[in-house]
C-alpha cells in the first residue's frame, strides 16, 4: 500500500510538472508574448532585473527590440537565442523550457523518482514485513531468538536504502542548481563576451557632431578600435586621454577609432569632448536607441572592442584601460596576435 501510494505521489508530480512545461491552450496575443519575454530576459544594464521590470532607458529600448522582433514573425526561441548570442546564455533569469535547458527542470524530479525507487526495492529485498496484529507476547519470546540474526540485516537494509535515496536525491536537486544557477548570475560579472571571434556587427549609426550617419560595416578591411563611454561614466574619464593618445600614436598604422556615446545624451557628449579634447583621428557616433549597444552585448561603460581587418571582433577591455594597456593592446592587434578578453576594472551603469 505504502509504495503504491509513493509510486502515486510522484507520478502526480511529474505529471504536474509536465503539463506546467507544456504551452496553454490559446496562443498570446503579440503584447502578451513581449511582456512574457521581456520577463524571461535580463536587463544586461539594470542591476539584474529583467527587461520587463527594468525602468531604465535601455530596458527600454530593449523592450522595443522585442516588440519589433514578435512582430516581424520571430518565434520566441529565435527571440531569446538573439540575446545570447550577444549576451551568453546569463542572459536568461531560467533555463529554457527546451533543449537541454528542459533537462535541468526534470533533473531534480528524476533524481526523486530514482531515490524512492531504490529504497521501495532495498525494502523489498528487506522481507515481508510483520502482519498488522503481529504475534502474541509467547509468539514473540519464542521466535525472537530465531528472527534476532534477521531483523539486523533487515533494518541495515532499509536504512541503506534511505541513505541512497538521500544521496541520489540531493545529487541530482545540486546538478540542477549548479547548471541553472549560472541564469540567476549578473552576466556583467561572470560571462566572457560570446561575440569574441565572431563578425563585428554592420550597424548604421548617427554621428555625434554633424546630422550624417556612418555604416559600422564600412569600417572592414581596417584595423578598428571601438570604444563604449559616456560623459557621466567616471571610467571613462580616466581612460580619455589614453585613447586620445593611442589613437595618434597609431595614425599612420590605419587604426580606426570609433567613440560611441551610450546611456547618455548628445548634447552631454559634446560637451564632454569640447572640456576632453578629441582624439585624432576618431570617429564619434551617438547611440541613442541602445541598438549598437545591444549588437555588441555592452554590459556597462567602458567598454572597448578590437577588430582586425577582417571585421573579426579579437578582444574586449572592460572597464577603465591605463594608458599603457590601450597601448599595448593596439599594437599586439597592429601585429595580428591575440587579445581575447581583459578586465582592466569595473563597469558602470546610469
Amino acid at each position: 500500500m505504502r509504495r503504491a501510494a509513493a509510486a502515486g505521489v510522484m507520478v502526480g508530480l511529474l505529471a504536474v510538472i509536465v503539463v506546467g512545461l507544456l504551452p496553454a491552450g490559446d496562443p498570446p496575443t503579440a503584447d502578451q508574448r513581449v511582456s512574457r519575454i521581456a520577463s524571461s530576459i535580463r536587463c544586461p544594464a539594470c542591476g539584474g532585473a529583467s527587461i520587463a521590470d527594468a525602468t531604465s532607458s535601455v530596458a527600454r529600448d530593449l523592450l522595443v527590440v522585442i516588440k519589433e522582433q514578435v512582430d516581424a514573425g520571430l518565434s520566441d526561441d529565435d527571440i531569446y537565442d538573439y540575446f545570447v548570442s550577444r549576451y551568453s546564455a546569463a542572459a536568461l533569469l531560467s533555463p529554457p523550457t527546451r533543449g537541454w535547458g528542459l533537462w535541468l527542470w526534470l533533473l531534480p524530479i528524476a533524481g526523486m523518482v530514482a531515490g524512492v525507487v531504490t529504497v521501495l526495492r532495498s525494502r523489498r529485498r528487506a522481507g515481508p514485513q510483520a502482519a498488522e496484529d503481529g504475534p502474541t507476547e509467547l509468539e514473540a519470546e519464542q521466535v525472537s531468538g530465531e528472527t534476532g540474526a534477521d531483523e539486523a540485516p533487515a533494518t541495515r537494509a532499509a536504512g541503506v536504502g534511505v541513505w541512497v535515496f538521500a544521496v541520489v536525491a540531493v545529487f541530482a536537486v545540486g546538478v540542477g542548481v549548479l547548471f541553472s544557477a549560472r541564469f540567476g548570475d549578473d552576466p556583467q560579472v561572470v560571462v566572457a563576451s560570446p561575440l569574441i571571434g565572431s563578425p563585428a556587427p554592420e550597424v548604421s549609426v548617427p554621428l555625434l557632431d554633424v546630422p550624417a550617419t556612418i555604416d559600422l560595416g564600412d569600417l572592414r578591411g581596417d584595423i578598428t578600435v571601438v570604444n563604449f563611454w559616456a560623459s557621466w561614466c567616471t571610467g571613462c574619464r580616466l581612460e580619455h586621454p589614453g585613447l586620445v593618445e593611442a589613437a595618434a600614436a597609431f595614425r599612420d598604422f590605419d587604426v580606426r577609432f570609433v567613440g560611441v556615446l551610450y546611456q547618455d545624451d548628445a548634447a552631454d557628449g559634446i560637451r564632454f569632448l569640447d572640456e576632453f579634447g578629441r582624439g585624432n583621428p576618431f570617429v564619434y557616433v551617438f547611440d541613442g536607441d541602445s541598438r549598437v549597444g545591444l549588437e555588441y552585448g555592452v554590459l556597462g561603460l567602458p567598454e572597448t572592442f578590437f577588430i582586425d581587418s577582417g571585421g573579426t571582433i579579437v578582444g574586449k577591455i572592460s572597464g577603465p584601460a591605463p594608458r599603457d594597456l590601450l597601448l599595448a593592446t593596439v599594437e599586439r592587434l597592429v601585429r595580428g596576435d591575440g587579445i581575447g578578453e581583459i578586465e582592466a576594472g569595473t563597469v558602470e551603469n546610469r
